[in-house]
């Protein structure tokens, strides 16, 4: 069978989806990647995949150049050979959907996070409802990621048939790279807390500057922002508060784990609309507990009181409690929810299980 995957960028599908792309290809298939060039390519063409390059821009708005976008795309699909299409996030799957009501192909949507689109009830959110009720009318499975998502479809009737729609914690993490090891947490050690994201307004970065700058005042504690700053006005704050002493900021994202090892705690405070936050499972499978909101995707992975803590979105007075709350816990206490952390993980996103039902999606579409 071949199989085409489309999505925004060849790095995501390389990071997040390589083992799935290896299974497929392991069971014959043969596969083609759709997506913007850059330095993944050439390594999905190495393990065996052909690649289609397109200029595809993510956040584009300009409709001119999206409706000459949307012409080149139609005319590939309409010459393509594919057997089935596999599209993943938002714009990829809108914009194929769009398409295949004309040319009617075997197709899923995995949309792990709806994003940006729908953090306000607006104008733009609203004809964002009405693309996806209009682009998936042909899709034959859509994948979401967390309950929430389904209920945003449910409510908001997406779909007039149900039995579209498949929750899978998708894309899960490889859970026999790290055996737990429980580590002696010293009384008076002085606690990291760490932002490991991308870093921008929706992630909740101002929040978690503001807090940190609150504890500094009254608590011997080390800040950590790691990841890469994609606007000016953040780049701004994230100086600011780097010169005031309050965070280290790194730029390179090249030593995450060891970050993350190095950390005590790490805050994701975001308010975007998650999928299932990498960062936090992540996080939470080397034994590192996390506080995040108590929002969409986020408390899918952290429960209150047992693998990390929860706080109100948008809320600088609520992330400081929870901050305190980590430092003042006791470290007998703190060491139970890093092994519930890590075992919830291994438990709930197992990478080959997730793969291996997705597998079957796929079997089952074939069949269609």
């Amino acid at each position: 069978m071949i199989i085409t995957l489309f999505s925004n960028t060849s790095w995501s599908l390389l990071n997040f989806r390589k083992d799935f792309i290896k299974k497929l290809i392991k069971q014959k298939h043969q596969v083609t990647i759709i997506s913007n060039k850059d330095q993944a390519s050439k390594k999905l063409i190495q393990m065996g995949c052909k690649f289609k390059e397109i200029n595809f821009d993510t956040l584009g708005k300009n409709p001119f150049k999206e409706i000459f976008f949307l012409i080149k795309l139609f005319f590939f699909l309409f010459n393509s050979k594919s057997d089935l299409y596999i599209n993943f996030t938002i714009k990829p799957c809108i914009y194929f959907g769009l398409l295949n009501i004309f040319l009617n192909k075997k197709s899923i949507s995995m949309l792990d996070g709806l994003g940006r689109s729908f953090i306000k009830n607006n104008f733009f959110s609203k004809m964002m409802i009405r693309l996806l009720k209009i682009s998936q009318k042909k899709t034959n499975k859509i994948i979401l990621v967390n309950k929430d998502d389904i209920n945003f479809f449910k409510k908001n009737k997406i779909v007039n048939d149900l039995n579209k729609i498949e929750l899978l914690r998708a894309p899960g993490l490889n859970v026999n790279s790290y055996k737990y090891k429980k580590r002696t947490i010293n009384k008076n050690k002085r606690l990291v807390f760490s932002f490991i994201s991308r870093v921008i307004l929706e992630k909740g970065i101002v929040q978690f500057l503001k807090s940190a700058e609150q504890i500094k005042k009254k608590y011997q504690a080390d800040f950590i922002v790691m990841g890469k700053v994609e606007k000016k006005e953040v780049q701004n704050i994230i100086s600011k508060f780097s010169k005031k002493n309050i965070i280290t900021y790194y730029k390179s994202q090249n030593s995450v784990k060891q970050k993350l090892l190095d950390s005590d705690c790490i805050v994701l405070p975001s308010y975007y609309r998650e999928g299932l936050p990498r960062i936090l499972q992540e996080a939470n499978y080397l034994g590192r507990i996390c506080i995040t909101t108590n929002n969409v995707g986020c408390k899918d992975i952290i429960i209150n009181g047992f693998n990390g803590f929860l706080c109100k979105k948008k809320s600088v007075s609520d992330l400081t409690r929870k901050i305190k709350k980590v430092i003042n816990i006791k470290k007998s206490k703190l060491s139970i929810m890093e092994k519930n952390a890590h075992f919830f993980i291994k438990k709930n996103f197992n990478k080959d299980n997730i793969n291996l039902k997705f597998l079957i999606i796929i079997n089952n579409v074939a069949k269609i």
